[in-house]
């Protein structure tokens, strides 16, 4: 018995020291966890970096813009504008990690991205005018426009350091506190656990099952109501949500191993290539693809596009987080489009046409503007009465529309019976065909205007202007000689001419 007694005794004392050694060993765990937390909770200072970074280049872009103005050849002008260049990829670089570490609302570090472009485009208006010999100008625009530019990015900027470094000290006493009351609290479990590790194991036992059944809750949750997909670098799907396979109207048997396209359109071979290119390179993709679901059912999805690497740094898949956003896109479209005809308004004209030129001189890709106007359509008012113009004001728009059917077809109402059409990749001779078969359409549509001194029906007189690449001129410019090739054709009416 005593025997039995001392072992009792023994294994008991063992149980005592492996539990204190336990104890010992969390306690030990917690200090390193913390330090880990608080090595966690100092990223806001790498935002703070990346905005003193940006304070740098910002003043570098200044300087060579200094340099620019005084600068008296080409070789140096070059030189410095590689230099800015160079600021602007440096700063792209600490954007992508401000984006990345700010923990503070998005909106802020969009309104920094905004700040800069218009900075940005200021300093390239200064370096353009300077570069066409118009010094005077860019210097009034340095000494005007760009100051009161600068300093309202230096003040968003400032508001993210601030919010940074606030958010690292606030992160920072908040460690040292748990740190504190960790070890507090786990000096006085340890003595606790004596009595209460076989309770404790229990617990563990019994709500590991529990635990599981959660998680499985939780990614059932995730298949039904997330569309998710995961495929290979070939563009196979691996995995696939239930949600998605619902909005797709497939199963996910269907859809496992078959190439996918990144959820594009058969004619839009272009997108799927560009968003190859970017993932490819181990950089995210995002952005709105417009897929058509059966005859006309039109809808449009938000993608995100992340590259997954294993255990190597090499890419191994692709993850898709899709979301529906035809609601938001029909909520924009009504703010751009034009009430009577439904087509773009002027708004968006003014706004595309940039873009569209920018994008123009990056590719090297022909650019048409082309301005449409209705042939005596204010005798067909004051005869037919107003209601039977903004009928033909319909009529001749839902002609344009079945006309001009590609992804980058832009048609606006700019005027009363005016119309503008912006459409790229099509050199002049193809445009002027392309315009002339809209011509012809709209005439085919046979509305009677017994008014019309060249046709018994509703006609159009159209003036285009073709460019390419880094010929096209600013959008005042390219508006004002399509208009005048507008003019031209009305002196005939019901025609087209073409530049």
């Amino acid at each position: 018995m005593v025997n039995i007694k001392y072992k009792i005794i023994l294994a008991f004392s063992f149980i005592v020291l492996l539990l204190a050694a336990t104890g010992l060993f969390l306690i030990q765990s917690m200090e390193s966890l913390a330090k880990e937390t608080e090595n966690i909770y100092r990223h806001p200072f790498a935002v703070s970096n990346a905005t003193r970074d940006i304070r740098v280049y910002i003043l570098s872009t200044q300087n060579h813009l200094t340099e620019i103005m005084l600068s008296r050849d080409d070789e140096t002008f070059g030189i410095l504008v590689e230099k800015i260049r160079l600021n602007e990829n440096r700063f792209r670089k600490q954007f992508e990690r401000i984006s990345e570490r700010f923990l503070g609302d998005q909106k802020d570090v969009k309104t920094m991205l905004d700040a800069f472009t218009q900075w940005q485009e200021i300093y390239e208006s200064i370096i353009s005018a300077k570069r066409k010999g118009m010094t005077e100008k860019a210097m009034h625009i340095m000494h005007g426009q760009l100051p009161k530019s600068t300093e309202q990015l230096e003040s968003a900027i400032q508001f993210l350091a601030d919010f940074a470094n606030a958010k690292a000290n606030e992160f920072y006493t908040l460690t040292l506190e748990r740190k504190k009351g960790s070890l507090v609290m786990f000096t006085s479990l340890l003595t606790l656990t004596i009595v209460g590790s076989l309770f404790i194991l229990f617990y563990v036992v019994k709500n590991h099952d529990f635990a599981q059944r959660e998680i499985m809750r939780y990614f059932h949750l995730i298949d039904q109501n997330i569309m998710l997909a995961s495929t290979d670098t070939q563009g196979r799907i691996v995995d696939i949500s239930n949600a998605l396979c619902r909005y797709l109207g497939v199963t996910k048997k269907e859809m496992m191993g078959k190439p996918c396209r990144f959820f594009t359109d058969d004619d839009q071979n272009d997108l799927s290539d560009e968003i190859v290119r970017i993932v490819e390179t181990g950089k995210k993709w995002q952005g709105n693809i417009k897929k058509v679901f059966g005859d006309s059912d039109i809808r449009w999805i938000y993608q995100v596009v992340h590259p997954v690497y294993d255990e190597d740094y090499k890419i191994s898949s692709y993850s898709h987080i899709i979301n529906d956003v035809t609601d938001k896109k029909a909520l924009e479209a009504l703010s751009v489009t034009d009430k009577l005809t439904t087509l773009f308004n002027r708004r968006f004209f003014d706004d595309i046409i940039e873009k569209k030129i920018r994008m123009a001189h990056r590719t090297d890709a022909f650019l048409t503007l082309a301005m449409m106007d209705i042939d005596f359509f204010k005798r067909y008012n004051d005869h037919y009465g107003h209601p039977a113009g903004d009928d033909v004001l319909i009529q001749v728009s839902g002609a344009l529309k079945n006309s001009a059917k590609r992804p980058d077809d832009y048609i606006f109402r700019v005027g009363g019976e005016e119309f503008a059409i912006l459409f790229p990749g099509t050199d002049p001779a193809n445009s002027c065909q392309f315009l002339e078969k809209i011509r012809k359409n709209i005439e085919a549509l046979k509305i009677t205007h017994a008014y019309n001194d060249v046709s018994a029906y509703i006609t159009v007189s159209i003036g285009a202007r073709t460019y390419k690449g880094s010929e096209i001129p600013d959008k005042n410019q390219f508006y004002s000689q399509a208009d005048h090739c507008l003019y031209e054709a009305k002196k005939q009416r019901n025609k087209v001419v073409c530049l």
